[in-house]
């Protein structure tokens, strides 16, 4: 099933199905709390004292880093 009009199409299929739509109970939560909800652990908590909360200090996803720039790129020495 291609993916556009996916809505419509989807809906289609559960009429002719004659079934009610099934929407999942995690759809629209962030990651976060899906994990702590499939996990049953607070993701925040230290992993070394199991008191202290842990905070972030920034988004990931808007680091860019170009090719051979990262953590895993090699040396200059070895270059």
């Amino acid at each position: 099933m291609a993916q556009c009009n996916m809505a419509t199409k989807l809906a289609q299929c559960f009429e002719l199905l004659e079934k009610a739509a099934y929407y999942p109970q995690l759809q629209g939560l962030p990651a976060i709390e899906v994990l702590q909800m499939v996990t049953g652990k607070d993701p925040f908590v230290c992993p070394h004292c199991k008191k202290g909360r842990m905070q972030a200090l920034g988004l990931w996803m808007n680091k860019h880093v170009e090719p051979g720039q990262g953590r895993n790129a090699l040396p200059r020495s070895l270059k």
